[in-house]
Formats: C-alpha cells, sequence, structure tokens
C-alpha cells in the first residue's frame, strides 16, 4: 500500500529536504512561489518590506538581550540589545539600516527590558535561536521519511521557575493584541508551535508550553516636513506642519514617551499556548499531507522536464501584505528566475537555518534528482 512520503528512515541518514514552517506557510499561501524560493532557491535582489526589516532588527536585538542572561545572569543586557539594534558598521547589510527602524527597534527594546527583566531572572535560559531538525513521521502508521524531516529555530527555550520547559517565540505587530482580538484569537491557533513542540523534544527538552512573546508596536510614523508650510504672524509653521523631517532621534523620544504613557504591559504581553495530543496529530497530518503535495508537484515538473506551469498559482497571494510577491514578474512573464540581475542563486534553502544542517541546493536547483515520479513513497505491510 502506499502509504505517501515515508519509510522507515535509516539510522544516521541525512535528510535531503526539510520542512520548516515558514516552507509550510509559502507552500500553503502559493505552490508556485514554493517552487521558486525553496525548489530552486532563487531570492530576489529587491530591497526587504518595512515589517520584515523591522522584524529582523528586533529579532537580532532580543537575541543579544537573551544571549546576555543566558551567559552573564543579565548583566548590560540592555545595552547588548540595543547595540544590536544598530548593528554592527563594519557590515554591509548593517550599514543599509534605515535610521527610523532602528530608533523604532531601539524604543521597544528599552520597555522590553523595563516589562520583563524581573521575570527573566527567574527562568533559566536552554537556548537563543536554538535550531532543530526532528523526524517526520505519519501520524498512525509510525513510518519515517526516507528524504523530509521537520526543522526550524526557536527563538528561545527556557526553563521556567516552577521547572515546566517553555518555548518562546518573538511577535511582531502593529495590529490590536489585547486580549479577545481577532489577531490574538489567530495567534493561539498558528501551526508554527506545534512545529516547535516536536523541536523541543528532539533537542532533549519536551515542553509543557509555549508563550507567544507579543510586542505591538506603537501607532506612531515620523513626522515629515510639508511641501508648502504655511506660517502663524509670529512666523512659526501651524500645528501639524514641520518645516524638516523628524529626526531617528526624536522619533524615538516620541516613541518611548507613548510607549511610557500607555505602560509597557500595553504593549508587551505573553500568549500562553499549550497543544493537546489531538491537536499534535491533527498538526502532523498536516505536515505529512504538505509533503506529500510537494512531492507530487515535483513529480509533475519532472514529468514537463522542469516547466514551472506544472505547480499551481494562487492570484490571491500576489498582493498579500499588502506588497507584491517578489516572483510576480516572473508569473507575469516580465522576467525570468534565470536573470542574475533579479534572482539570485542561495547556497541554501534556508536562510534562517545554519549552512551545516542543510544539504547544498545543487540538488533543488534540478529537481530531476529521480527517474520515478514517486521519489519518496514508502510501503507499508
Amino acid at each position: 500500500m502506499s502509504t505517501g512520503p515515508g519509510a522507515s528512515q535509516p539510522s544516521g541518514f541525512a535528510p535531503v529536504d526539510l520542512l520548516t514552517s515558514s516552507r509550510m506557510k509559502t507552500w500553503r499561501s502559493c505552490p508556485r512561489r514554493h517552487y521558486y524560493q525553496y525548489e530552486l532557491a532563487r531570492a530576489s535582489h529587491g530591497p526587504e518590506s518595512a515589517a520584515s526589516a523591522l522584524g529582523t532588527t528586533v529579532h537580532a536585538a532580543l537575541e543579544a538581550w537573551w544571549c546576555t542572561w543566558r551567559d552573564l545572569g543579565g548583566y548590560g543586557a540592555l545595552d547588548a540589545a540595543l547595540y544590536a539594534a544598530r548593528g554592527d558598521e563594519d557590515a554591509e547589510a548593517d550599514r543599509e539600516r534605515d535610521p527610523y527602524t532602528v530608533a523604532l527597534t531601539q524604543a521597544l527594546v528599552i520597555a522590553y527590558d523595563a516589562r520583563w527583566s524581573r521575570w527573566a531572572a527567574s527562568v533559566e535560559v536552554l537556548g537563543v535561536e536554538a535550531p532543530f531538525v526532528a523526524p517526520l513521521e505519519h501520524p498512525t502508521l509510525g513510518l519515517r521519511a526516507r528524504r523530509w524531516a521537520v526543522a526550524g529555530k526557536m527563538d528561545v527555550l527556557l526553563r521556567l521557575s516552577d521547572g515546566r520547559v517553555a518555548i518562546v517565540d518573538h511577535k511582531v505587530t502593529a495590529s490590536d493584541a489585547r486580549v479577545g482580538s481577532d489577531w490574538r484569537r489567530k495567534l493561539t491557533l498558528d501551526p508554527q508551535v506545534s512545529t516547535y513542540f516536536g523541536g523541543a523534544e528532539a533537542l532533549g527538552h519536551p515542553a509543557g508550553l509555549a508563550l507567544w512573546d507579543v510586542i505591538q508596536r506603537p501607532a506612531l510614523k515620523p513626522y515629515k516636513a510639508v511641501a508648502e508650510v504655511k506660517l502663524k504672524l509670529d512666523g512659526t509653521p501651524r500645528a501639524g506642519q514641520r518645516l524638516a523631517d523628524e529626526t531617528p532621534d526624536e522619533y524615538q523620544e516620541r516613541l518611548i514617551a507613548r510607549l511610557a504613557d500607555e505602560g509597557p504591559e500595553a504593549a508587551l504581553a505573553h500568549v500562553e499556548v499549550v497543544r493537546t495530543e489531538q491537536e499534535r496529530e491533527a498538526h502532523a497530518w498536516a505536515l505529512w499531507h504538505t509533503v506529500r503535495e510537494i512531492e507530487e508537484s515535483r513529480a509533475a515538473v519532472r514529468a514537463c522536464d522542469g516547466d514551472a506551469r506544472a505547480v499551481t498559482q494562487n492570484a490571491g497571494a500576489c498582493m498579500a501584505y499588502g506588497s507584491p510577491c517578489p516572483y510576480l514578474p516572473v508569473c507575469e512573464g516580465t522576467a525570468s528566475i534565470d536573470d542574475p540581475t533579479r534572482y539570485r542563486r542561495l547556497p541554501v534553502a534556508h536562510a534562517e537555518l545554519p549552512a551545516e544542517m542543510q544539504v547544498q541546493t545543487h540538488n533543488a536547483q534540478h529537481p530531476q534528482r529521480s527517474t520515478t515520479n514517486t521519489p519518496d513513497i514508502g510501503e507499508h505491510q
């Protein structure tokens, strides 16, 4: 009987393909984008979105903050986080950081330090930016995939004062994150945390709960100078008009003032999430079916000599999150995925994971790596 993507995995076998939460989300959103991003391992040369840039900078700052708690008992945690938000002046990518994004990140970090320092002193840090690889198993038959594994990287892994192990994942949002909000209801159902429970077990620290570390950014944007300033009789600009743009330092001061007025608790919260055995089994089915669908898509591409049109598109995802998909020009036919001036080839498909965890993507860039249409189908007697 054909069982999908699994069969018993030989001892010591290193999987070729990794299924992360990001990969699974991309597949569900648009299989064609998944093909370009993960199968061909191509990335756009275009600029990072503002939301993505903020998330990257905040994660870098909080990584430094938690590493200081792990290594130095929290001594100098805020300074380390503020420095990480600014970035390394000798690194080209850090020099290009938007100063207003840095100002917003530093304001949030200052509030984060005020909100969570006392609590951090009561926990044991087991891991920071901890990568994991866990077996991909059939939910009921117990078979392990030959070529696939589940992987990811947890922001923080803690042992709480009551002895429970907690997974911590940072979530930066501009949405209403208060109790009862639609955003928080959706967050509690996020499948990412189910993957992390399996990852914690793979690391030898079975978790009792997950904490979504919610960081709600203030709805403040930098003030900009107006083209035509209208002055009062005394020569000063009228209310709401500026002669010059607000500087990053001024913007940061205004953010800190807003956070102080509302209190850190208004912008920062921990949302506890647990998963029952039934919920984890349902997630295991979702993982298994995702891999089965990806393998079926690969078989279609192989049958068409690598034609990407064999992979389904989802036009509803072309403008998700308010910005165009980076691969939209390829789907429109106005650009080629093989144009090195538009898309670069990545050495590994999962930039968030250590390179040593991944097989080099020369195979992924040429997915015709099997002579059969079912390269990862096992037989169960």
